[in-house]
């Protein structure tokens, strides 16, 4: 699996994103931060995007993901490797819900969501 491979990336039980922080590096195509934060898009849906095992990223690198806490449940949600996403390709993320399985190192919340700080 691609997405968050550094290991410095998931602290806590928890994967650590940024939307703001200079940019480091890319590993097996996801953007890192400096701080070892993966490099998120909350607000939009990539104009120009690409896709990476089924994990929508914009043109800068970052992972484009849909937060449940903020913007509630995705109203037709899919699978992708195993990951809930939107049907735009968001990446489904929650910041509040327990961590109650993981996949493939990867802390999941009972829904599926990808738990994240």
């Amino acid at each position: 699996m691609a997405i968050f491979v550094n290991k410095a990336s998931v602290n806590a039980g928890k994967v650590q994103i940024a939307s703001t922080s200079p940019l480091d590096n890319y590993i097996q195509g996801t953007r890192y931060c400096a701080n070892d934060k993966v490099y998120v898009n909350g607000s939009a849906p990539p104009s120009t995007a690409r896709y990476d095992q089924g994990i929508r990223y914009d043109v800068n690198g970052a992972v484009y993901v849909h937060n449940v806490d903020v913007l509630g449940p995705p109203p037709n949600p899919s699978g992708s490797n195993g990951f809930v996403s939107t049907g735009d390709g968001a990446l489904v993320v929650t910041t509040t819900k327990p961590v109650v399985q993981y996949f493939n190192g990867i802390p999941l919340s009972q829904e599926g969501y990808v738990c994240v700080a």
